[in-house]
């Protein structure tokens, strides 16, 4: 990878910002200053600037609690999204939801760069098993779980997968 590039990704920083600082000597490669931006870096190599080193990093992987009210979406014109809280804490960075939850719900929702590991752990066809805690305005049922693990239907004809239903508690 060119040292400019891999500035501009873990320093967070424009291109152009990127070649300011090396034409001002403030990057060290392996403890030497470099100001050439087309350099091309071995993954052995380290590279400082300022003295502080840089840890180059291909995805991010963030966990995050989303409260409710708070959409699993990376923009929207409305409401606030899971993108949105993090912030400018990455900004180079094409953030998305892997999953969804709706907007009242809360819980874990995974924020990652990494299309290809979101694709693999929400491809039905990976059964990546998902958990979820509901809380019901009436008592759970034998048909509720024997339609569960059936497979609901929504009202709109949508289809969902068969799921295991285990009350945690009996109020």
């Amino acid at each position: 990878m060119r040292l400019d590039k891999y500035l501009a990704e873990t320093a967070q920083c424009t291109r152009s910002e990127a070649k300011a600082m090396l034409s001002k000597g403030r990057v060290q490669v392996n403890g030497a200053v470099c100001k050439k931006g087309d350099t091309q870096l071995k993954e052995s190599d380290t590279v400082a600037v300022d003295g502080r080193a840089l840890s180059y990093q291909q995805f991010v992987y963030i966990m995050l609690n989303k409260p409710e009210g708070v959409v699993s979406a990376s923009t929207d014109k409305r409401d606030t999204t899971v993108v949105d809280l993090v912030g400018d804490a990455y900004p180079r960075r094409q953030l998305f939801p892997a999953g969804r939850l709706d907007k009242t719900s809360t819980g874990f929702v995974l924020l990652t760069d990494d299309g290809t590991f979101a694709h693999d752990i929400l491809a039905p066809k990976r059964h990546v098993s998902k958990t979820y805690t509901v809380v019901l305005d009436t008592p759970l049922t034998e048909q509720m779980r024997t339609g569960f693990a059936a497979g609901v239907t929504l009202a709109d004809g949508t289809a969902l997968s068969p799921a295991e239903v285990t009350a945690l508690s009996a109020d």
